[in-house]
């Protein structure tokens, strides 16, 4: 049949269209129909399809039919998630093993180093903070060519990252609270040509483009059940309240699982639950069984796993690794829909340690769910 694709290219701005009344909104993830009405808004980066209404898509209209919505938000609790993450993007560099400068963006140091010509060994240390007593936490970190690795001055056995061919991990059974420091040991070598091709302005773009640098200096991720809040520190985790903006509750720099659950309570089966926020995926669990995985549809059909009466339902969302690996310095950075490597580099804007693009404080984005919704259906059938 007929259909119309429109697409806003815009940025920053939603578009209005007008949509003549014979077209119906094709939902290409469900797939399903629905009224358009006169004018059709459209979100930035975003695209709508349109199809010619024909007596099909009016029926399939009607079959879906939402007969009332229900704001559920409240109903929901934390009730667990995967490992948390402090990022630690900052390091003091010493030559020597004991005397350590002060504490550099990973980015400034790396800038530095490779301007320098600096080859030979190189201890690097990450310092966190604990609030609160931690039995034990991972520690997640590039591939180094290592010679040493400790953590609060024993050494640490390092082993291959399931995370990533090129991560290592150790586990850190003595944390204390109060400061604790991992220093790495690392035979640091870089090729002349890689300060040429990065900082010569001769130097054409594609060739910067191909480069491989042979030492880079990255953050460190500490991992496990503790909260991290405005002051970066290491603490408990304190009651979670509401299911959205999670970065602001303990979870900034978090990536992985998280799960809330809910009791509702319905005198109808056939319903489905739409979700607003901001995460990648989200997993459904209704009365214990699986309902479905939502990824690029923010509502799920729950008629086949409702009973009358009360029902417990589960969400299980996925962030994305944005708040764990940045960018969190970029000055000015408007959060749009993609990145690159100068906000996280500032590369060739630094000066004695200071960038006009670099920002001190950690950009992060929302992650959770801002309203959950109860969508009771008509339960009209053809």
């Amino acid at each position: 049949g007929e259909f119309l694709y429109i697409v806003n290219s815009s940025a920053d701005k939603a578009a209005t269209v007008s949509v003549d009344g014979g077209y119906a909104l094709l939902d290409l993830e469900n797939p399903e129909v629905s009224a358009c009405g006169g004018k059709l808004t459209i979100g930035p980066m975003s695209s709508v399809m349109l199809v010619k209404e024909t007596d099909k898509t009016k029926l399939s209209r009607r079959r879906g039919a939402p007969a009332a919505v229900r704001d559920v938000t409240s109903a929901f609790r934390y009730t667990g998630s995967s490992a948390n993450c402090l990022t630690v993007d900052y390091v003091s560099v010493s030559f020597d093993g004991k005397n350590y400068e002060k504490p550099a963006y990973i980015y400034a140091a790396n800038e530095r180093l490779i301007k320098s010509g600096y080859n030979g060994g190189l201890w690097l240390k990450y310092a966190f903070t604990v609030r609160d007593s931690l039995k034990i936490v991972d520690i997640l970190f590039e591939k180094l060519q290592f010679k040493s690795v400790a953590v609060n001055g024993k050494e640490a056995a390092i082993r291959q990252s399931d995370t990533d061919v090129f991560f290592c991990e150790l586990t850190a059974n003595d944390i204390q609270v109060g400061e604790n420091e991992l220093v790495m040991h690392v035979d640091y070598f870089q090729k002349p040509s890689v300060k040429r091709i990065l900082f010569d302005p001769d130097v054409m773009e594609s060739l910067k483009n191909c480069i491989v640098i042979d030492t880079e200096i990255e953050s460190v991720y500490i991992l496990g059940d503790f909260a991290v809040y405005a002051d970066r520190n290491l603490s408990a985790l304190k009651h979670v309240n509401g299911t959205a903006r999670l970065q602001q509750k303990g979870f900034a720099h978090f990536a992985g699982r998280l799960t809330f659950a809910g009791e509702l309570d319905t005198d109808v089966t056939s319903a489905a639950l739409k979700l607003s926020g901001r995460y990648m995926t989200a997993d459904i669990t209704v009365n214990g069984r699986y309902a479905g995985l939502m990824t690029l549809s923010d509502t799920l059909d729950l008629s086949a796993y409702l009973v009358k009466g009360k029902n417990t339902v589960e969400i299980t969302l996925t962030s994305s690794l944005r708040n764990r690996m940045g960018p969190h310095h970029a000055a000015g950075f408007v959060d749009t829909w993609g990145v690159g490597h100068g906000q996280f580099t500032m590369q060739g804007t630094w000066e004695d340690g200071a960038s006009p693009r670099f920002d001190a404080g950690y950009s992060l984005v929302d992650f959770g769910l801002d309203k959950i919704e109860f969508v009771e259906l008509t339960g009209f059938s053809a």
